[in-house]
């Protein structure tokens, strides 16, 4: 999940506490724990609510994965 903009954050937590609500299951991925989005962002306090609802509703599982593959040369290239 990557989000840099302030508005999208208030859009996405309403969205995502609504399906939360309703029972829907939830996966997504992010490069950074919850407390890490957004860091350095302007307002950065009206988008710790989106943070709030991550931690406490959803279950947060580190990988632990020291590569990053994406900058792995080769691997979207095509053969």
């Amino acid at each position: 999940m990557q989000i840099t903009d302030i508005a999208d954050a208030m859009i996405i937590k309403r969205i995502l506490t609504l399906l939360l609500d309703l029972g829907v299951v939830v996966v997504t991925t992010s490069n950074r724990p919850p407390c890490g989005l957004y860091e350095g962002g302007i307002n950065r306090a009206v988008f710790m609510p989106l943070v709030d609802v991550l931690r406490e509703r959803l279950i947060v599982v580190e990988m632990g994965e020291k590569v990053d593959y994406r900058k792995e040369k080769g691997l979207m290239e095509e053969e």
